[in-house]
């Protein structure tokens, strides 16, 4: 297992490369065993292992009853007899309702390829004292390649719960419109993700399928896996991520499209003893996009349209209520026009 305190340490995204350019090929889906043990008690847990190899390394993604983790470094080399190895660090997170543990925690293991059975095993440890057997056999292609869920044109992911129910209710049927999705239907991947989907109509006709989802955290650690999983299981046309884009309430409202000119990958880095150092990396927005942006006029839009009295006094009440002073918030002279304020006060 390597010492923390290396200074060469290898972040999750960057770049691994076997000692022998020839290690085999183990991209796929893999049925996987967990033999564990914890003090006196042992057991065995069934778990699903998706593997991706690039030039840039091996990724790999267990999901199980009770956990997720994803890779922090997969090494792939080859023994002194020639059989292909790779030494694999984790990360697990724990699931609230099947799982004993509280918080994340790490494990290392030693996988080892038998390439005349295709099995990948061998024994692992974690940061919980506890240890145990991995078993990986490769899935059929057909596996690989499926199952896949019902197709859809649109897949949603929020973030929060809050985002969730706002996305729920937009594109849901309301009471003075028809228009939306008319039911919601609950359903599950082969890898337990939970999302909703439902047909969007217009007057009678469906225009489009949507499926809506959220991981269970925040953050690109939770929500990479589940939307990779979706748009693999349902083969979106389109995949759209909303939400509130952590914004101030005072200077943005809900309907709001903000665009990041410059965002940053913040949690990579290295563990030393007392502390965590940041490798933060910096992602600018093309500058078709950001010409896009700086360019959209929203009074270009179908679906722009001056707030009537019920809207605007619904604003009005929802900022008292949210406790903001409705008088000074930037979105103000977007609910009231010059001589629209008093009359609506009165």
């Amino acid at each position: 297992m390597p010492n923390d305190d290396r200074s060469d340490e290898i972040g999750p995204h960057e770049a691994m490369r076997s000692d022998d350019g020839a290690f085999p090929t183990v991209s796929g889906t893999w049925k996987m065993e967990i033999h564990w043990q914890r003090g006196d008690r042992t057991g065995k847990v069934d778990a699903t292992a998706i593997i991706r190899q690039s030039d840039w390394g091996i990724d790999m993604q267990v999901y199980s009853i009770g956990s997720d983790s994803r890779t922090i470094l997969a090494k792939p080399g080859h023994e002194v007899s020639g059989r292909p190895v790779i030494h694999y660090m984790y990360e697990v997170e724990p699931k609230a309702m099947w799982s004993d543990a509280v918080n994340p925690y790490k494990g290392a293991a030693i996988l080892r390829l038998n390439e005349h059975t295709g099995e990948l095993s061998g024994n692992y440890w974690t940061s919980q004292l506890s240890k145990g057997f991995f078993k990986l056999s490769r899935e059929s292609q057909a596996a690989v390649i499926g199952p896949q869920g019902e197709s859809v044109d649109v897949l949603l992911i929020t973030a929060i719960a809050d985002e969730f129910a706002e996305a729920r209710a937009v594109f849901g049927t309301r009471a003075r419109s028809p228009e939306g999705v008319q039911e919601w239907l609950p359903r599950k991947t082969h890898l337990n993700d939970d999302y909703l989907v439902g047909s969007f109509f217009i007057g009678e006709e469906a225009r489009f399928r949507i499926a809506l989802a959220k991981p269970s955290r925040m953050g690109s650690v939770s929500t990479s896996p589940v939307a990779t999983n979706l748009a693999n299981y349902l083969r979106p046309k389109c995949l759209v991520m909303c939400g509130v884009c952590a914004g101030n309430p005072g200077d943005v409202e809900l309907g709001d499209l903000i665009v990041s000119e410059l965002a940053y990958q913040y949690d990579e880095g290295k563990r030393e003893k007392d502390e965590f150092l940041s490798d933060i990396r910096q992602a600018r927005i093309s500058k078709e996009w950001l010409a896009a942006a700086q360019s959209l006029d929203p009074r270009d839009l179908p679906s722009f349209g001056h707030p009537n009295d019920g809207e605007r006094k619904l604003w009005l009440m929802h900022k008292l209520y949210q406790g903001l002073d409705p008088r000074v918030l930037p979105a103000r002279k977007r609910y009231f026009a010059d001589g629209e304020w008093s009359s609506t006060l009165c």
